[in-house]
């Protein structure tokens, strides 16, 4: 089996993007799924900044984001059994520093366990160039 992953987007404009993604485990570890990958919207992306997550995990695993590049970087850990909004907003966002990065969004599961589940709403302003810039 294979665990049952669902995307949704709710806006995908010039500067943001916010996308909806639910797992229901089969009990399958998660290594990199890809929860966003910024070559899928309209404009696509690499530069991006993580502006707010709204998260709820059921079950007794832990998970963490991170941004896919060379090597990936971790952006956040997701602790079990919780339900939680994480903003960045008044910081301008966690920036995407990952080396090599595509601007594509990962999740790691440990010790997830058939019939867990995790939402989470990522909220995602799309950059037209690096940081610093």
């Amino acid at each position: 089996m294979v665990n049952t992953v669902t995307r949704t987007t709710i806006t995908d404009g010039p500067r943001n993007l916010i996308v909806k993604v639910h797992l229901n485990s089969d009990g399958t570890e998660e290594t990199g799924l890809e929860l966003i990958t910024g070559a899928d919207y309209d404009p696509s992306f690499v530069e991006s900044s993580l502006m707010q997550l709204d998260y709820n995990m059921t079950g007794n695993f832990s998970a963490k984001l991170m941004w896919q590049g060379t090597p990936n970087l971790d952006i956040v850990a997701l602790s079990p059994d919780t339900a939680i909004c994480k903003d960045w907003q008044d910081i301008g966002g966690l920036i995407n520093q990952a080396m090599s990065r595509t601007g594509d969004i990962l999740l790691e599961t440990t010790g997830i366990g058939t019939g867990d589940e995790c939402t989470l709403v990522l909220h995602i302003a799309k950059r037209d160039r690096p940081a610093g810039f």
